[in-house]
């Protein structure tokens, strides 16, 4: 175990614990209408078109990855996670998203959005689909089944409490003999591409109860489902997660009439409107 690690996270990756109960206190100052996410997604879908015809002055189309438009993300895993949450609130504009969505190239975002504009009695047709990457066969997708198969043993050496936040690339360290052979001793990931194995790994049992807790109530939102489904594939960044974070917040608000907390600018901040806060994600 490394505290310092499970704290602040891995250095250049952004997502440590300290980051996130900074980012709660920023959601004070959350918008409460959803159209906003439509039009992040229609920007980012145009720009990313924009990139795979080439005409994008700052990144060349030779620079993309594998070819998939990454728009200013920086991520094609990341542009598809957040377009895979724009798509059931595109309405008219769903053409546009759609197709920003395809240009990314994220396999785990089409699944996930997917899931969220299929009537739920329907989703049920769609549960093959995760076992299509057991079948697949180049060196990337045999790669996320050794991180699978990892995390797994992981967990099963610590199952109760797991091995501690933030500590799966530790794991990884210990038992990468196999992943060595498919994609060389260079690659390194600090994900399992599967937030629920993750979480067993790392949190243990008692961890996956506490994630589910809060996790689950949010899944009648299309949005959230895309992306709970997409994590059962992709790691995402925290910019991924604070949009994500947004979108609940403020479905939370309209959805119970949650009276929304003043404004950072009102001059105060309240006991009562921290808990707010922490109640955005449930």
């Amino acid at each position: 175990a490394n505290p310092r690690i499970s704290i602040f996270g891995f250095p250049g990756m952004y997502q440590g614990g300290v980051l996130a109960l900074a980012f709660y206190l920023l959601l004070v100052e959350i918008p409460t209408d959803l159209r906003w996410v439509k039009w992040v997604g229609v920007g980012l879908s145009i720009h990313a078109l924009l990139q795979l015809a080439g005409l994008d002055p700052m990144v060349s189309k030779a620079v993309l990855p594998d070819g998939h438009a990454v728009a200013w993300n920086g991520s094609h895993v990341d542009l598809g996670a957040i377009l895979a949450m724009a798509l059931p609130l595109a309405g008219p504009w769903w053409p546009v998203v759609g197709a920003g969505l395809w240009a990314s190239g994220a396999r785990g975002a089409w699944i996930g959005a997917a899931f969220a504009v299929t009537p739920a009695r329907y989703r049920v047709y769609l549960l093959p689909v995760f076992l299509v990457p057991f079948f697949l066969t180049s060196p990337k997708d045999k790669a996320r089944i050794e991180l699978w198969r990892i995390a797994v043993e992981g967990f099963l050496e610590k199952p109760i409490l797991g091995h501690g936040p933030e500590l799966y690339k530790l794991v990884l360290e210990s038992k990468r003999q196999r992943l060595d052979k498919i994609v060389g001793p260079t690659y390194t990931q600090a994900h399992a591409h599967n937030d629920i194995l993750e979480v067993l790994c790392c949190l243990g049992v008692v961890g996956l109860g506490a994630y589910l807790w809060l996790v689950l109530p949010f899944l009648r939102h299309p949005s959230l489902l895309a992306l709970f489904v997409n994590l059962k594939f992709n790691p995402i960044s925290f910019e991924v997660l604070c949009v994500a974070a947004l979108i609940a917040a403020a479905w939370r608000v309209k959805s119970e009439k949650v009276k929304p907390a003043p404004k950072l600018g009102d001059g105060h901040f309240s006991p009562r409107k921290g808990q707010e806060i922490l109640r955005g994600w449930g």
